[in-house]
């Protein structure tokens, strides 16, 4: 049940990484499709989502300054990102809003 093949075709039809990272960078892997070569060479250096609960909030927050960018182009970055700190700050308290300068 644990062969490769198993593992590559049950990862093809439910849209996930095989689990034997071997395998994720076999040539029977990445031919299935073309846009996994690159993944995968993503994969190692990538993080997961955090599973703080404040994180919605800290996706609307990145929203919201990228919203302020794109209706006003000529803004600096230093006013999104305070648009989106202020937003993290009303939503979850201002003692989870860290400013590196």
């Amino acid at each position: 049940m644990q062969r490769k093949e198993n593992l590559l075709e049950a990862g093809l039809l439910n849209g996930w990484t095989p689990p034997v990272s071997a395998y994720a960078v076999d040539k029977a892997w990445t031919d299935l499709d073309p846009f996994q070569a690159d993944f995968q060479k993503l994969l190692p250096i990538s993080v997961g989502i955090p599973m703080k609960a404040t994180y919605n909030t800290w996706a609307m927050g990145f929203l919201t300054a990228t919203e302020a960018v794109v209706l006003d182009p000529k803004i600096s970055v230093d006013a999104a990102i305070q648009k989106m700190g202020d937003y993290v700050a009303n939503q979850v308290g201002p003692e989870e809003v860290v400013s590196r300068k």
